[in-house]
């Protein structure tokens, strides 16, 4: 794994007289009011991320190991600085204390022990004491952010929570401004009944006789395409939905994918080495989904959006109200916190 100390010289300048050896590795990155970020804890954030995501680290490289400790960075100085938005909010990070110990607790029986799971910490540089506070950071910072989103109106916020109400308009005018993002390609599913001569030129005869018990009902297409297809017989031959002008098909078979009719089903197709059979099961040309179908999704893209927005709010107001000092790439970290971004809409919206 590349040493955190490599990542982060390119983002603060050393005395003139350092040398590389005089480098303090445990590199004090950002205080916010009396709460201190440090090098090691980053590097422990790292390490806890790599674990519970199953990541090799071996196999991150250089770029991989970056964009790593930007998350880390940019996610402990928030949680760093909502912990003390909390507390100016009037409310006592020690009351979430608890919530903390009880998944300690949890970790301990988990482990074994006590001591076990003491163990378990000393390999990851760090301690019970440590992991606590962690925790409680990570709760407190999580909690505040509900209550600035207005999701706990048990703590006031509930202001907030009508600025992030959709309205009708708002969703009509983003279907109408948005009209490309909700156009979906022609699409097409058909079946596919494949032989091959085999170098015995046996094809073409064997075809037409299993297109002529197709066509009168002696068998069926579902049938001759388990038996006798070389194509997806497990499938019966299906191709599932495909868009036809793109699909892996060339000659006879993709001219008819592109001509045939809806239950249209072809005349015996000449392939290079065989031939072929096509029925078109489904057809559906291009198109704009419509604003019903697309309701729900705009709704919850605009909600993501108005919440992003009152996080960076949130951010910006408590980096005014509390003592920072920050690297320059601490710095960066909390600049680029909940930037707005260029308009999505997935597919699954």
């Amino acid at each position: 794994m590349i040493p955190l100390s490599l990542l982060f010289l390119a983002s603060f300048q050393a005395p003139a007289s350092a040398t590389p050896q005089e480098i303090v590795l445990d590199q004090t990155l950002a205080i916010v009011n009396d709460q201190v970020l440090t090098m090691s804890d980053i590097q422990r954030e790292i390490d806890l991320m790599i674990r519970e995501r199953g990541m090799d680290p071996k196999t991150l490289g250089p770029e991989g190991q970056r964009a790593l400790t930007q998350m880390a960075l940019q996610g402990r100085l928030l949680d760093m600085l909502f912990q003390e938005g909390f507390r100016l909010s009037g409310m006592d990070p020690a009351i979430l204390e608890q919530g903390a110990l009880n998944e300690i607790r949890t970790r301990q029986l988990e482990a074994g022990s006590i001591a076990a799971y003491a163990q378990e910490l000393a390999g990851r540089n760090t301690t019970i004491e440590k992991e606590t506070k962690r925790i409680t950071q990570q709760l407190v910072a999580m909690l505040y952010k509900r209550s600035e989103l207005g999701l706990s109106p048990e703590l006031g916020k509930s202001a907030a929570k009508a600025s992030v109400k959709i309205s009708p308009q708002e969703v009509l005018q983003y279907y109408q401004a948005n009209q490309s993002s909700f156009a979906f390609p022609a699409s097409i599913e058909a079946q596919i009944l494949m032989i091959v001569d085999e170098g015995k030129s046996i094809a073409a005869p064997r075809m037409a006789l299993l297109a002529d018990s197709i066509a009168d009902g002696s068998l069926s297409f579902n049938d001759a395409a388990q038996q006798h297809s070389i194509y997806r017989p497990e499938l019966a031959g299906k191709t599932g939905s495909i868009h036809p002008k793109t699909a892996p098909f060339q000659g006879t078979i993709k001219e008819f994918l592109l001509s045939g009719e809806l239950g249209e089903t072809s005349a015996p197709l000449q392939l290079p080495t065989g031939q072929a059979l096509v029925r078109i099961l489904q057809k559906q040309p291009a198109g704009v989904a419509g604003l019903e179908e697309t309701e729900q999704g705009i709704r919850r893209h605009l909600k993501e959006q108005k919440q992003t927005l009152l996080l960076r709010e949130t951010v910006q107001r408590l980096r005014k109200q509390c003592y920072l000092w920050l690297i320059p790439a601490a710095e960066m970290a909390l600049d680029t916190a909940f930037a707005p971004q260029a308009p999505e809409f997935s597919e699954e919206l």
